[in-house]
C-alpha cells in the first residue's frame, strides 16, 4: 500500500488581523494591544468533557445446573460439566456426573407388558423378530450381533448385573426406547436410524476403536433420536451424523440431554473426524453436551442453498480440544454452521480448538443463513498445525444475519472476531453485537495476520454496543478491504474501548488501536482508545480523487499512545491520511507522542478532510526513542510533540478548540485549517504550548487572517513560528 509522507509545520490566525509570525525566541504572550490574545481566564473554552464509554456486561450464565461446577475466565463466569474418563466395561461417563455411571437398569415393566429375557448366548435378533410389539424385552451381560428392528415397537433394557455389549443396531421404522445398553467396536455405524424409525435412549454408550467402524450414530430420511445420559468415544470418522451431505429430503431430527461425544478420530488417509455433523435437513437440539477431543471438527451444520437448511440450537454446550487432522494436519475447529444454517447457541464454551472456535458462512447474494449467539465464551483457539487457513476465534462470513450478546473472544491466535462480507452487492454481511469482549490475539505462528482484535472487510452492516477490544497485537479494531470491490464496509460502534493493543512479535512493530481504511463508513459514539502502540486511531483513505472513507466520532478520548517497540517512533494519538471525510466532536486527545492529531491530504475529492468540534489536544509528548537520541531512526534527537499537524492539502475546520502544553500546538504546511461559522465566541486557544502556531510553505491565496476567527493564547513560550520541522516516517496500512 502506499506510503504517506508527512510534511510537518504549523499557523494559525484570526479573523479580524492576523498576527505576525515571529522568530522562534519572540513571544507575543504579553502583547496586551494584540485583540487575539486576551486575559488568561478568557482563554477558558469551557469545554465539555468527552462521555465515558460504557464497559460490556461479561458472560454470566448464572446459577450452574446439578454436576456443573462454576468456574470463571477474566471476569466472564460459566459453568465446566463434571465427567469421567476411562469407565470400565459395564460403566459409561455422564456429563454432569463425577464418577462412572453404571451402565444397566435394575428395571421394574410397567402393569400388563409383556416382557422378554433373553439370557446370554441367546440369539437376541430371533427373540426381537419374535416379539410382539410392545414388548420389554431385558437383555442380560453379554455380547451381542448386530440387530435390526424393522418397524418395530420395542424397549430394550441391558438388564444388571453387568454390560450388555451389542455390535450394533439398524432401526428402519418403528419406535424403540433403549436402557443401559453398550455398542461395541461396531463395523459401519454403531447405531443407524432410518425412514421414520425412532429411537429414545438412555444411557447409551457408544465405544468405537475398530478400524473398520464408520462412526457412533447415524439418523436419516425422517428419523428421530432423543438421547439422555449417553456417551460416544473414539468413534472413527462422525460420533453423531444426521442426514447425509448433497442429498434431498432428508429430515432428521436430534433432541439429545447430558451427551458426552469424546475422542472422535480418523485414520491416516481423510480427513475426518467429527464430533457431530448435521448435513442438510437436519435440525438438532443439544442441551448440557460436552464434545470434545476429536480431530478435524467439533460440530459442524451444512445447508446448502438449494436445500431445507438446518437448524440448530444448544444450550449449556461445552466444544473443546478438536485437533488438526492427522491426515493433513488442517481444521480443528469446534462449531462449523455453513451456508442456509441456523445457529443459536446460548451458554456455549468453544475452548481450546483450532483453525477457527465458532465459524458461521453465508451464501453470496443471498442471506439464509444466521447465528445467534447469547453468553458464549470462545476461548485460546490456535492455529492449525499445517500451514493453511489463518486461525479465528469467531468467523462471521459472507450474507449472513447475526446477532450477538454477552460474547467473550479470549486469546485467540490471529484474528480474535472476523466479519467479512461479500466482495460486492447485496446483501451484506448483518451483525448486531452488545456486549462484546475481545482480548488477548495473538500472532500466528505461520505469519498470516497477526493479532488482530476485530476486523471487518468488504460488504458489511455491523452495529456494536459495549465493545471491549484489549490486549491484541497489531490491531484492536480493523475496518478495511480483502481486495478491490464495489462494497462499503459500514460500522456503527457506541460505547467502545480500545486498550492495551501491543507490537506483533515478528517485527515488534504495529500495535495500532482502530485502523479504518478504503471503502469504510465509520460511525462512533463514547469511544475510549488508551495504551496503543504506533497510533491510537489511524485512518487511511483513497490517494486518488475518490474521499471513500469517513468517520464521523463523537464523544471521542484518545490518550497515552506509545512508540513503536522497536524503534520507539511515532506513538500518534489520531492520523488521517488522504482521501479522508472525518468528523470529530467532543474529543479529548492527551499524552500522545509526535502528534495528538496529525491529518495528511494530497487528494483531489474536495471537502473538508477533518471538521473538529468541542476538542481538547494536549500534553502530546515527543517520541520514546528520544531517551536514547541515537536508537531513533527518524531525526535523532528531534523533540516532535505537535498537538494538530495538518498537511499537504490538507483541510481542516475547528469550532472551539484547545491545544494545552505541546511543543507546538498548530504546526501547519501546505494545508488549510478554517473556522467555522458557528463558533459562538473563542474559536481556539493556545495554552502553555512551547510554540502556539508554526506554519510555513502556505497555499496561494491563503490569508491566516481570514482563517480561523476569534483565537486566543496564555502563556505559550512563543505565539507564531514559521520554522520547519523534518518529515517522520509514514504510517501505513
Amino acid at each position: 500500500m502506499p506510503f504517506l509522507f508527512l510534511c510537518v509545520i504549523f499557523f494559525l490566525g484570526c479573523a479580524e488581523h492576523a498576527a505576525p509570525l515571529t522568530d522562534a525566541d519572540e513571544t507575543t504572550d504579553t502583547a496586551t494591544d494584540d485583540p487575539l490574545i486576551p486575559d488568561e481566564a478568557a482563554c477558558d473554552l469551557g469545554l465539555t468533557p468527552p462521555a465515558a464509554p460504557m464497559p460490556p456486561a461479561p458472560v454470566d450464565w448464572g446459577l450452574c445446573p446439578d454436576g456443573w461446577e462454576a468456574a470463571e475466565d477474566a471476569g466472564h463466569h460459566y459453568c465446566l460439566p463434571l465427567v469421567a474418563a476411562d469407565c470400565p466395561a459395564g460403566t459409561l461417563p455422564v456429563v454432569g456426573e463425577a464418577d462412572c455411571v453404571q451402565l444397566c437398569e435394575e428395571y421394574e415393566p410397567p402393569d400388563g407388558a409383556t416382557v422378554v429375557d433373553v439370557a446370554a448366548g441367546d440369539d437376541l435378533q430371533n427373540t426381537i423378530d419374535a416379539a410382539p410389539d410392545g414388548a420389554v424385552i431385558r437383555i442380560a451381560a453379554g455380547s451381542y450381533a448386530p440387530v435390526t428392528l424393522n418397524g418395530r415397537n420395542l424397549t430394550l433394557i441391558g438388564a444388571c448385573p453387568g454390560e450388555t455389549a451389542l455390535d450394533g443396531i439398524t432401526i428402519e421404522g418403528g419406535a424403540v426406547t433403549m436402557t443401559g445398553i453398550t455398542v461395541r467396536d461396531a463395523v459401519g455405524w454403531g447405531v443407524m436410524v432410518a425412514g421414520e424409525g425412532s429411537l429414545t435412549a438412555t444411557r447409551l454408550h457408544i465405544v468405537g476403536n475398530d478400524e473398520d467402524a464408520s462412526g457412533g450414530i447415524f439418523l436419516d430420511g425422517a428419523a428421530t433420536a432423543t438421547l439422555h445420559d449417553s456417551s460416544i468415544e473414539n468413534a472413527l470418522h462422525v460420533g453423531i451424523r444426521l442426514c447425509t451431505a448433497e442429498v434431498a429430503g432428508c429430515a432428521a431430527t436430534l433432541t439429545a440431554n447430558r451427551l458426552l461425544v469424546r475422542g472422535v478420530t480418523s485414520d491416516a488417509t481423510v480427513d475426518r473426524g467429527k464430533g457431530i455433523e448435521f448435513n442438510d435437513g437436519a435440525q438438532g437440539e443439544l442441551t448440557e453436551a460436552l464434545v470434545e477431543n476429536c480431530t478435524y471438527g467439533g460440530i459442524s451444520a451444512n445447508g446448502p442453498e438449494s436445500g431445507t437448511g438446518v437448524t440448530l440450537t444448544a444450550d449449556l454446550l461445552v466444544v473443546r480440544g478438536t485437533r488438526s487432522s492427522p491426515n493433513s494436519g488442517k481444521w480443528g475447529y469446534g462449531i462449523a454452521a455453513i451456508d442456509r444454517t441456523a445457529l443459536t447457541l446460548n451458554r456455549t464454551l468453544v475452548d481450546g480448538n483450532r483453525a477457527f472456535g465458532i465459524a458461521a458462512m453465508g451464501i453470496e447474494g443471498t442471506q439464509l443463513g444466521t447465528a445467534t449467539l447469547t453468553d458464549v465464551i470462545i476461548s485460546d483457539t490456535q492455529a492449525q498445525v499445517a500451514d493453511g487457513y489463518p486461525a479465528r476465534g469467531l468467523d462471521l462470513d459472507y450474507a449472513l444475519t447475526a446477532e450477538l450478546e454477552r460474547v467473550a473472544v479470549l486469546r485467540s491466535t490471529n484474528v480474535g472476531v472476523m466479519l467479512m462480507g461479500p466482495l460486492s452487492g447485496e446483501p451484506s454481511l448483518t451483525v448486531t453485537g452488545r456486549d462484546i469482549t475481545v482480548a488477548g490475539t495473538v500472532e500466528d505462528p505461520f505469519g498470516l495476520i497477526d493479532g488482530h482484535g476485530i476486523v471487518l472487510l468488504n460488504e458489511t452492516d455491523v452495529t456494536l454496543d459495549r465493545i471491549l477490544i484489549e490486549n491484541n497485537r497489531t490491531f484492536g479494531l480493523l475496518v478495511s478491504v480483502y481486495e478491490e470491490g464495489d462494497y462499503t464496509t459500514r460500522l456503527t460502534a457506541t460505547d467502545l474501548t480500545v486498550r492495551g493493543t501491543r507490537p506483533q512479535a515478528l517485527d515488534e512493530s504495529a500495535g495500532i488501536g482502530i485502523g479504518i481504511y478504503r471503502h469504510a463508513e465509520v460511525s462512533f459514539a463514547r469511544v475510549l482508545v488508551e495504551h496503543n502502540r504506533t497510533a491510537g486511531v489511524l485512518v487511511y483513505g483513497a490517494e486518488e480523487s475518490v474521499c471513500d472513507t469517513m468517520l464521523t466520532a463523537k464523544d471521542l478520548t484518545v490518550r497515552d499512545t506509545a512508540g513503536q517497540a522497536a524503534d520507539g517512533e511515532h506513538g500518534i494519538g489520531i492520523a488521517l491520511q488522504y482521501g479522508v471525510v472525518a468528523t470529530m466532536e467532543r474529543v479529548q486527545v492527551e499524552d500522545n507522542r509526535m502528534y495528538g492529531i496529525m491529518a495528511f491530504g494530497k487528494n483531489s475529492c474536495g471537502g473538508p478532510m477533518l471538521a473538529l468540534a468541542e476538542a481538547l489536544v494536549a500534553d502530546t509528548l515527543p517520541r520514546d526513542c528520544l531517551l536514547r537520541p541515537e536508537d531513533c531512526p527518524f531525526a535523532p534527537g528531534v523533540p516532535i510533540a505537535h498537538g494538530l499537524g495538518v498537511y499537504a492539502d490538507a483541510t481542516v475546520t475547528v469550532e472551539r478548540v484547545q491545544f494545552s502544553g505541546n511543543a507546538n500546538g498548530l504546526d501547519l504546511s501546505d494545508a488549510t485549517v478554517y473556522s467555522v461559522d458557528s463558533c459562538d465566541e473563542l474559536c481556539a486557544a493556545f495554552v502553555t504550548n512551547s510554540v502556539a502556531v508554526n506554519a510555513w510553505d502556505l497555499p496561494d491565496g491563503y490569508e491566516v487572517s481570514a482563517s480561523l476567527g476569534r483565537v486566543c493564547g496564555t502563556d505559550n513560550d512563543t505565539m507564531y513560528s514559521g520554522d520547519a520541522a523534518p518529515i517522520p516516517d509514514p504510517l501505513s496500512p
